[in-house]
């Protein structure tokens, strides 16, 4: 029989998600050249870091399928984010290359119908509960060892699984 991982959400989650873009670029245009996904990592990370001061929200970057690191509790609007901003990382060679980040909101979630618990009286209303249990399970289920928005208990933790 296969191990499995138990949660209890403990809080209900805020009313809204947001999903934000993050978008990284060279500052110099003629050095841009592809970023890597361990660069765009270490962008994010310092940016939430330096800019956020650790008050990181939800940061993905759709180009290198990277997610932030930390999660940090209240979601605001994108307007809240000091944007655009430059993060300057030190290559192992020694050359610093400085990246612009923009954070663009993607999409704004309501859980109003989720958190009532009540049964959905529309398609509509449906659509944002199954929305709102897909993100939930991506949250809780696929990362768990970040903390994220719903306050989950980790019961167990599987020491099989590896993460970058």
């Amino acid at each position: 029989m296969g191990k499995t991982n138990y949660y209890e959400i403990v809080t209900h989650p805020h009313p809204s998600l947001y999903h934000y873009d993050c978008k990284t670029r060279s500052r110099e245009p003629f050095h841009a050249k592809p970023i890597s996904t361990t660069e765009s990592r270490l962008i994010m990370m310092e940016y939430e870091t330096k800019a956020l001061e650790d008050k990181t929200y939800v940061l993905y970057d759709a180009v290198c399928w990277v997610d932030s690191f930390c999660l940090i509790l209240p979601l605001i609007p994108a307007s809240h984010f000091p944007s655009p901003t430059q993060v300057t990382l030190n290559s192992t060679s020694g050359h610093a290359d400085a990246h612009k980040i923009s954070l663009e909101l993607a999409k704004s979630i309501r859980l109003d119908a989720f958190n009532k618990g009540i049964r959905s009286t529309s398609a509509q209303q449906a659509g944002l509960v199954i929305t709102a249990v897909d993100i939930l399970n991506d949250l809780i289920h696929q990362r768990p060892v970040q903390y994220y928005i719903v306050a989950a208990k980790n019961f167990y933790y599987s020491a099989t699984l590896s993460w970058p």
